[in-house]
């Protein structure tokens, strides 16, 4: 193994080329909307949302569980199990997905 003063490393003649990244998030990356509390008990409570949103409950497996419009920024998964389920909001176009957890 070789390593010369650049981004260049070879292994047994195999030249590998390295690419610097910044340790930042992007824009998209960063969550719209915030959701509270997690863990839950029966509701949870979504800001950030502006115009009409659907969301999406599934199971750890990936069973989709329930799928509604968001009313009042709440939604009430009081008839569910303890367990870590996936809320998957659509709004303006967009798609995000969090880890919640009813307690």
């Amino acid at each position: 193994m070789t390593l010369d003063t650049g981004n260049r490393v070879t292994f047994n003649n195999v030249a590998v080329d390295g690419l610097q990244l910044p340790l930042q998030l992007t824009e998209d990356s960063i969550s719209k909307y915030k959701i509270f509390p997690n863990p839950f008990s029966d509701v949870i409570n979504i800001t950030g949302i502006k115009d009409a949103a659907t969301y999406s409950i599934y199971t750890m497996e990936g069973k989709l569980i329930k799928n509604q419009r968001l009313q009042n920024a709440q939604i009430d998964l009081g008839e569910f199990s303890k367990g870590v389920y996936f809320l998957q909001l659509l709004c303006d176009g967009k798609k995000e997905t969090h880890r919640i957890i009813k307690q």
